[in-house]
């Protein structure tokens, strides 16, 4: 744990919890790797694994870096910002199989840029994003064979949606449980100005028994929607299901040519 520093590093090591005999524990305070109100740090090839709760988690914190670390198996979330997490970047992670979300930006993470990382299996979804969590892009990520959503932004009320972000170039594949419903991306609550540019998001796998499949969900409060350049395809029951009442969203449906796809580790 750190806490209250600044200009610092945390790099080459592995942290081994033991979930088995600690139980579930998540929580904004507990992580494998905890830094607390600190500025200009980087956290660097570290392996987070199971642990009771998050493997990787900053709270109150400033130009975080986090790159090349694997987070898996926790009882929590793989990489877990918020509590205010103001310009972080985040890259080359690998985040797989942790019972909650593989990303998570919490509370007013901002300003950010999120690339080349990879979240996978993990019990809900791949990459979260709510409460005040604005301006941030993320480009050439890939996220596979989550629960429930690849990217699902949360169900925030008038003054706190998950707005401004920007997803480009990136693959989201295969999401949602067997027999359950599964999103590409999922947008919920009053978020607003989502920019979806030149994605790859497809389904696969044979059409489920039960639980649609839907590449991109935009729930009724949503608005100011950027859809530009996507390639959908698959098994999908709808490749696009828009719900949203607003009146200024750009669904531009033109099937795009699908990128090609990255080396892909297990």
């Amino acid at each position: 744990m750190a806490s209250g520093a600044e200009d610092f590093r945390i790099r080459d090591l592995t942290a081994e919890g033991n979930h088995a005999e600690t139980g579930w524990n998540p929580g904004c305070g507990n992580a494998a790797v905890f830094v607390f109100h600190s500025r200009k740090f980087t956290i660097q090839n570290i392996v987070a694994r199971n642990f009771g709760s998050d493997g990787i988690s900053t709270q109150f914190v400033e130009d975080p870096v986090i790159q090349d670390c694997e987070s898996y198996r926790n009882g929590g979330l793989g990489i877990h910002l918020g509590s205010v997490a103001l310009r972080p970047a985040v890259e080359r992670n690998r985040l797989h199989d942790n019972r909650r979300d593989g990303l998570f930006l919490c509370w007013h993470v901002q300003h950010g840029v999120f690339n080349d990382n990879q979240s996978w299996s993990n019990g809900q979804d791949g990459i979260s994003i709510g409460f005040r969590d604005t301006d941030n892009s993320f480009s050439n990520n890939q996220v596979r064979l989550n629960g429930r959503a690849g990217v699902n932004f949360r169900n925030e009320d008038d003054a706190n949606p998950g707005s401004r972000n920007t997803f480009r170039s990136n693959l989201i594949e295969d999401n949602g449980a067997p027999g359950k419903p599964g999103y590409g991306v999922q947008i919920l609550g009053t978020t607003q100005h989502i920019t979806l540019d030149a994605n790859t998001i497809r389904e696969t796998r044979a059409k489920p028994g039960a639980g649609e499949r839907v590449g991109i969900y935009l729930g009724p409060h949503t608005d100011f929607v950027t859809c530009r350049g996507n390639s959908i395809h698959g098994a999908f029951s709808h490749a696009v299901l828009n719900d949203s009442k607003g009146a200024n969203n750009l669904l531009d449906l033109t099937p795009a040519a699908e990128a090609p796809t990255a080396d892909y580790h297990r």
